[in-house]
């Protein structure tokens, strides 16, 4: 038998490959279920009421009945986290408002949070994104700090109504803390 032909014959397995975003945002869920369930309950009580928080933010758009062509707007996310500092967090976004498509996510203004936050794209497509991203580095914010920046589509005047919620906030030893989220328009 030939030895070339025998090295063409053998089977390589095939890699397997879980996108960035996934990886990441599995590895996020992972973390916050251990650390609920660990030795940190005590914390991990103070913070549950986070799961069920919806946080109901009203956007006044230009009273332009007759508006038809569709406008782009930003809104800020910022995660406020007290004292202690933010290395990974997790946020909902939901809009019911007719004429709304959620369009785009940019990064925030600390270092740390300057890269987009891992999000599912295909969710967007139903007015719903879920966003998350940590950091383990030393330079990590404090205090109110611009986390991401989504972008919106409208279509038509009036309000405009965002539901946020933010699932979790950690410290960089995988903590949960309590932390507040609010959404404003960019500009504001």
């Amino acid at each position: 038998m030939n030895t070339a032909n025998s090295e063409q014959l053998s089977v390589h397995p095939r890699e397997c490959r879980l996108p960035a975003a996934w990886a990441a945002l599995i590895l996020v869920d992972l973390c916050l279920i251990c650390f609920a369930a660990g030795p940190h309950s005590r914390v991990a009580a103070q913070t549950t009421d986070l799961d069920d928080e919806w946080t109901v933010v009203q956007v006044d758009s230009p009273d332009e009945p007759e508006r038809q062509t569709p406008r782009f707007e930003a809104l800020d996310v910022y995660v406020d986290s007290g004292d202690r500092p933010l290395a990974a967090w997790q946020m909902e976004l939901v809009t019911d408002t007719p004429g709304i498509e959620i369009a785009g996510i940019e990064g925030g203004e600390h270092a740390a949070y300057q890269k987009p936050p891992y999000y599912d794209a295909r969710a967007m497509r139903q007015n719903r994104v879920v966003l998350a991203s940590y950091d383990v580095g030393d330079e990590l914010p404090t205090g109110n700090s611009r986390v991401a920046r989504v972008h919106v589509q409208i279509a038509g005047a009036g309000l405009c109504e965002y539901r946020v919620k933010l699932s979790a906030a950690a410290s960089a030893d995988g903590e949960r803390i309590p932390a507040e989220i609010t959404l404003e328009k960019a500009g504001q």
